[in-house]
């Protein structure tokens, strides 16, 4: 990969083929090098990122929809602890005062940009989860309502800029809705005011059928998958596959219209030899990247470091 600027700022990054190398008296290595030039790429990922959105609906939609109490759907979607055992879905958690999600599933809104002049709530890029335990309770208990905290002091009015709520994708919905057929139960306790405490007898005939419901949410594909921070930017599966379906179309383009151009007597230090000893981060490499960019979703990067895929 060539690093300089010369013929033009369009000629870094460019790959290239070594031709010809030697070693200057002076000791410095230079190459004959011959660089492939593909058409400038338009920013169709942030373009995708932007209007491809996957819909989402409130607590309270969601409870109407699944005929369940918005207390039922706020516990189950999250940690229901029977004895020693957790039976929520985890599609949000709160962990030790700071709250995950899963993507596709949840996702947080801020409830001060939910109620502003609109119903639907916008999707929070980077902002401060709920304070306290005492408002997740607040947040889910049946007298809960979407007016309360708009009202009273100036100290409730700035709590309420700080609340996060919750929408549901229409996949979430679906689970939902599969474990109250499987195990209908379970959101019967549910429906008891307030977090009381439950045991297995509670959500289970017996014990056989509760390591039943154990098991099978051991094997739901949401079970294994990774939770990020509520203040993470994700994309939607389906941006996801609309940029990559986007990426193919483009590298068939920049195939047909490549071009060549000799570099004689490049400085060795301008050319970036891939790492392929499988250590992604092995070195100083001074390839110039810049680790201080603020990324966004869809931006094209490119992995010049390693051969496979640097996980973790």
């Amino acid at each position: 990969m060539y690093l300089g600027t010369a013929p033009g700022k369009e000629a870094r990054g460019a790959l290239g083929k070594v031709v010809k190398s030697w070693r200057e008296p002076s000791g410095e290595y230079k190459a004959d090098v011959d660089l492939t030039f593909a058409p400038p790429e338009p920013p169709f990922g942030k373009l995708v990122a932007k209007t491809v959105k996957e819909r989402h609906f409130s607590t309270k939609a969601a409870s109407k929809a699944l005929k369940i109490s918005p207390s039922a759907c706020g516990r189950i979607v999250s940690t229901v602890k029977v004895g020693g055992f957790d039976i929520g879905l985890n599609l949000k958690v709160n962990n030790k005062g700071n709250f995950l999600y899963l993507p596709g599933y949840a996702r947080p809104v801020t409830a001060a940009e939910g109620n502003a002049g609109s119903k639907k709530g916008k999707a929070v890029a980077r902002g401060p989860a709920w304070n306290s335990s005492e408002e997740t309770r607040e947040r889910f208990l049946p007298r809960w309502s979407d007016e309360k905290g708009l009202a009273g002091s100036s100290k409730e009015s700035a709590a309420a800029e700080k609340r996060i709520i919750w929408e549901y994708s229409k996949d979430a919905l679906q689970l939902i809705q599969l474990y109250q057929r499987r195990f209908p139960r379970v959101f019967h306790a549910l429906k008891a005011e307030g977090y009381q405490k439950l045991n297995p007898r509670d959500v289970c005939g017996n014990d056989d059928q509760f390591d039943q419901l154990c098991l099978w949410l051991q094997q739901l594909r949401t079970y294994k998958l990774p939770l990020v921070p509520s203040g993470s930017l994700t994309l939607c599966r389906a941006a996801a596959q609309a940029v990559q379906t986007a990426a193919e179309s483009q590298r068939a383009k920049a195939r047909a219209g490549a071009r060549t151009v000799k570099l004689a007597g490049v400085p060795l230090h301008l050319l970036y030899f891939g790492d392929f000893t499988g250590t992604a981060n092995e070195g100083d490499t001074g390839a110039g990247t810049d680790q201080l960019l603020d990324w966004q979703l869809g931006d094209r990067v490119v992995n010049i470091r390693c051969a496979f895929v640097p996980f973790g």
